[in-house]
Parts: structure tokens; sequence; C-alpha cells
């Protein structure tokens, strides 16, 4: 697959790349696994008549997903053309 330069980018007319942010809170997977994954981390952290429990691996992805592409859990401000000067060293 061949990469676009920069000098290729310059060339393209404006407004041809654009983002839109995903919503993961709002499809259906994320609303179940947030709906129950509460009561189920729980209920596998608690004794077991087996001993079994959830591996802490399990646990990180789960929380993981749920806070992914989640403004409200933080975001990163990636800026184009602007010098470190212009940014505080951002």
């Amino acid at each position: 697959m061949a990469s676009l330069s920069h000098e290729d980018l310059k060339e393209w007319p404006a407004g041809r790349f654009s983002y839109e942010r995903h919503r993961p809170e709002e499809t259906l997977l994320y609303r179940i696994i947030q709906e129950h994954w509460v009561s189920t981390a729980s209920g596998a952290a608690g004794p077991h008549p087996e001993g079994r429990h959830l591996p802490a691996f399990v646990k990180q992805e789960f929380e993981g997903f749920l806070a992914f592409g989640r403004l409200d859990r933080g975001f990163l401000q990636v800026l184009r053309g602007v010098s470190r000067l212009e940014t505080g060293g951002l």
C-alpha cells in the first residue's frame, strides 16, 4: 500500500478529510456490557464454591472497552502545523 506524502496532501481540496468521533456508548454491545459488567465483575470477585475468578487481564480489557472513545474519560488533542512555541510545549 502506497502512503501519501505531505506534498500529496497539500494538493487535495480543502475539506477532503474529515473526522467524526466514534460514539461507542451508542452501540448495543457497549450498552449490554455496561449494564452487566459491574454485577459480573463483582460476582466474580466474591467467594465462589470452586474458587473461580476473572483474571486481571479480562477485567482490564472490559474496563478499557468501556473507557475507549469516551470524552468524559479524557481525550488527546492533536495539533498539526503548529510549532511547540505556539502551543506552550504541547
